[in-house]
């Protein structure tokens, strides 16, 4: 298995002070002390790698017909302000990456990048030589990629399928320390016979981005 570091599209960069939020994990404070990838993860991260390579030889064959999820938003209150089923498109949108566009209003889906083994958070894993977590994204933004740590919760459990957690962290001043600001539980679909292989079909995303000292947004999408 070949490691690098990845781009994460998920990164979001944090406003103001971020306190702890319980069962979260927003706000907590990690060191950069980069860790060998565990043999558990590194298998997990082999077996998305493929699944994400086939769905991406597929797309290039032909796109596939519109896929439909079940979303749900809340505000930095905790306020639902979307619940909705909404019907996406998958389109090209160059350099190898794929994305979603809702079919009604042809706006971008909340969590847009379709993931491929060329494109999203899990690119350069798939294609890299990193061998450590946490990676760099750039000098002043950590994330730690797992599939340790997933409850079901926030990732409920689903035959053939499984659950990574992906956790971004800003660095505190000049120091080595990292305050996480966004948490993320994206599920693949592992079938090689289902029409599902390699696309997410659970995605639930907290961030603190934009919202006061202690709070935090949620987002929510489920393939039917």
């Amino acid at each position: 298995m070949k490691y690098a570091l990845p781009i994460i599209a998920v990164l979001l960069v944090s406003c103001g002070e971020i306190k702890g939020m319980k069962g979260s994990g927003i706000g907590q404070m990690r060191e950069l002390s980069q860790l060998q990838i565990s043999t558990s993860d590194s298998l997990t991260f082999d077996s998305i790698c493929a699944s994400l390579t086939k769905k991406s030889q597929k797309l290039t064959a032909a796109l596939p017909n519109s896929l439909n999820f079940d979303v749900q938003e809340k505000d930095c209150d905790g306020k639902t302000v979307t619940f909705a089923s909404q019907q996406v498109r998958v389109e090209n949108g160059g350099s190898g990456g794929y994305q979603y566009r809702r079919t009604d209003t042809s706006s971008l889906f909340i969590f847009p990048n379709v993931e491929t083994q060329d494109s999203g958070f899990m690119q350069a894993i798939c294609s890299g030589s990193a061998t450590t977590m946490p990676v760099l994204k750039s000098a002043d933004e950590a994330v730690w990629i797992s599939a340790a740590g997933v409850n079901s919760t926030d990732c409920p459990g689903a035959v053939g399928e499984t659950c990574v957690l992906v956790e971004s962290g800003s660095r505190e001043g000049t120091t080595n320390n990292f305050r996480i600001h966004s948490r993320e539980f994206v599920r693949f679909n592992l079938q090689a016979t289902s029409g599902k292989y390699g696309y997410f079909t659970h995605r639930k995303a907290y961030t603190a981005n934009n919202c006061d000292s202690g709070k935090n947004t949620e987002s929510i999408a489920t393939m039917r």
